[in-house]
């Protein structure tokens, strides 16, 4: 399964999977939740949510478009892929313009997550 954190509604919208967000009714947020959670479909977009008391089962991949500005929103992301069983492994990957303070938390944010991360890869642009 792959979760997306969009980083705005726009563009979740471009994004072809089960989209999530406080804009939805209710209900179809509801449906959405349930069939992502129990594996009718395996890519979820969501906007803002998601992040407190979440668990979805057999999550593999995990995409970050655009990073929350507190401290607590970004652990409670990738709190979201380090809940696995012994033995599985998740992929995160981060999407953020180089040069930026979202680059920089990259690099050092997730020293926090040393004993749950095993490497981090960046892939830079060649000129």
């Amino acid at each position: 399964k792959l979760l997306i954190y969009a980083g705005s509604i726009e563009q979740a919208k471009n994004i072809p999977a089960l989209q999530y967000n406080s804009k939805m009714p209710k209900k179809e947020k509801d449906l959405n939740y349930r069939q992502f959670y129990n594996s009718e479909c395996d890519k979820m977009v969501n906007v803002g949510m998601l992040k407190e008391s979440v668990s979805v089962p057999n999550l593999k991949y995990g995409m970050v478009m655009g990073i929350e500005s507190s401290e607590a929103s970004k652990v409670q992301i990738i709190g979201r892929f380090c809940r696995l069983v012994v033995g599985d492994v998740s992929q995160i990957y981060f999407f953020v313009a180089r040069g930026t303070i979202e680059e920089t938390w990259v690099y050092n944010g997730l020293s926090k997550f040393k004993n749950k991360i095993r490497k981090i890869d960046v892939f830079q642009k060649t000129n």
